[in-house]
């Protein structure tokens, strides 16, 4: 939902012309953002009649986000725009002001945290924000923030973060005690360890530090482990492997790869812009602020209006004083990301790898001619139907549930597109997509078509739902599907197989369906 958020307003005028200032705020034209994207504007000072005052703070606010400058900036805080990506970005620039203590412009509605002991704050914040935590990492990784972040965590506040991370905790270290000596187990995939390379290696960090690492990066590989018995020897294959990270020479290449390729991610990724203008969903007034007298130096028509407002497009409308941010480049001004937009999108049939090499964390995006897989998410999300599969030991021993919608498509005569099947076996973790065949069979498969056939029908409940151009996006913590508008099935959206599934804990993402113009590469 793109937004715009006025924190106060302070209007001079008569009321009745305070009121066509606030009809016409609804009606101006904001700056566009992406999904996701945050920009705070501190202030914005005009004079103009009634009737132009609204279109004038308009075209500052353009003005702002062109000069904005992101969040990551040192001395973000004496500019008059700030600029975030997307929530992660914004959580990972609070955390680590939540550490230095610096009480930004643009944190006012987060003030409460910054009145609160550094470890009550940081791990309320993170406990409200859980799914966002391994995309928080990733960037403050990518800023080279992490090592410094880590060094410092006390003891105690590492372990408030490792109960946040995993509520297990306890009794996973419990049953670690009881366990004994490592032994020989699973072999972690690279990329989940990615980030916490430059931060490890050779730096001596204390056992807790990587301790909360493995359990990040458990959760971000496996999230179907839920219980501590599960947990454990997936648990203590990722410890085993940060101590061997830990133990290693540091890079002496500067920035290792993971955070280049990580950079040139996310230039890719940020170059799709939104075609539709922000909707003013808040534009509250303050009357107490009100002023009577005007300048003598003002013409009797003429007005000022001052402005403390985040331009803000998110899935949620936050309440309080200031939107939220997330990420840009460290210099890097948004009017030059808005000049890289310009690159057409390519026709569906090309196809961009999604798979990296092992230095990078996650792949980027992916065209596809079969983008209506993706709405298996939804039945799979049944409560019946997670019942069935959590009940069962063989699928919870799945290392991802992106194993549960292979082996459902293939049971629905999927004729699998190579850059799909990839991406389903990257984040198994596995390095080829052969390995998706070693996957045991799923118990009751039978039943799950035969439930998919009663609700959907059998007429919709098969593959040809799935022959739908799109174009998928993927971070850290997020999948969303782009569709054209002209992909819309009814039979589709009368089953509600194409609403946003959300946040999905058993399969780690949160996955969202953007029908529209599709974004520009």
């Amino acid at each position: 939902m793109n937004a715009i958020h006025i924190d106060r307003l302070h209007f001079k005028g008569r009321d009745s012309q305070r009121q066509v200032v606030v009809a016409d705020l609804e009606r101006a034209a904001w700056p566009c953002l992406r999904d996701r994207e945050y920009l705070f504007i501190r202030q914005l000072h005009t004079h103009k009649p009634a009737g132009q005052l609204a279109d004038s703070l308009a075209e500052q606010a353009q003005a702002c986000r062109d000069a904005a400058v992101s969040g990551w900036q040192e001395n973000a805080d004496r500019q008059q725009a700030v600029y975030f990506a997307d929530y992660a970005e914004l959580l990972a620039c609070l955390s680590r002001d939540l550490l230095r203590n610096k009480r930004c412009w643009y944190w006012r509605q987060w003030d409460v945290l910054f009145q609160l002991p550094v470890e009550t704050a940081l791990s309320g914040c993170w406990q409200q924000q859980q799914h966002l935590i391994p995309a928080l990492i990733a960037q403050l990784a990518r800023h080279d923030q992490l090592r410094w972040f880590c060094l410092q965590l006390t003891d105690t506040l590492i372990e408030q973060l490792c109960r946040v991370v995993c509520p297990q905790w306890d009794e996973l270290k419990q049953c670690e005690s009881l366990s004994g000596a490592f032994q020989a187990g699973l072999s972690v995939p690279p990329h989940w360890l990615a980030p916490w390379h430059a931060v490890l290696a050779g730096a001596d960090l204390p056992l807790q530090v990587m301790q909360l690492a493995a359990l990040i990066a458990l959760r971000e590989w496996q999230p179907l482990k839920r219980q501590a018995a599960e947990m454990l020897p997936v648990y203590r294959a990722v410890l085993q492997q940060l101590m061997v990270i830990g133990s290693s020479q540091p890079e002496t290449v500067g920035r290792n790869e993971y955070l280049v390729r990580a950079e040139q991610n996310t230039t890719i990724m940020r170059s799709a812009a939104a075609n539709k203008p922000a909707k003013v969903i808040d534009a509250g007034v303050d009357s107490d602020s009100l002023k009577p007298a005007m300048p003598a130096d003002m013409p009797s028509r003429s007005r000022s209006a001052e402005t403390g407002m985040p331009t803000e497009q998110t899935e949620q409308k936050k309440s309080g004083s200031m939107a939220e941010p997330v990420l840009g480049p460290p210099v890097q001004p948004v009017s030059d990301l808005i000049a890289e937009r310009t690159a057409p999108f390519p026709p569906p049939a090309c196809q961009l790898d999604p798979v990296p090499d092992s230095g990078c964390s996650y792949p980027s995006r992916l065209l596809t001619q079969q983008g209506g897989i993706f709405y298996l998410l939804n039945f799979l999300n049944l409560p019946g139907v997670q019942a069935c599969l959590c009940s069962e030991p063989q699928t919870r021993d799945y290392p991802s549930a992106w194993g549960w919608l292979w082996q459902l498509a293939v049971a629905m005569e999927w004729a699998a597109e190579p850059g799909l099947e990839r991406l389903f076996a990257f984040f198994c973790g596995y390095a080829t997509p052969e390995q998706l065949r070693q996957l045991p069979a799923m118990p009751r498969m039978h039943a799950l078509l035969h439930w998919g056939r009663q609700r959907y029908g059998v007429s919709l409940f098969n593959r040809d739902i799935f022959a739908i151009p799109g174009l998928i996006e993927i971070d850290a913590c997020h999948v969303d599907v782009f569709y054209a508008l002209d992909s819309v099935n009814p039979d589709v959206r009368r089953a509600g197989l194409d609403i946003d599934p959300g946040w999905l804990p058993w399969l780690g993402k949160v996955v969202k369906f953007h029908y529209g113009e599709l974004p520009l590469i």
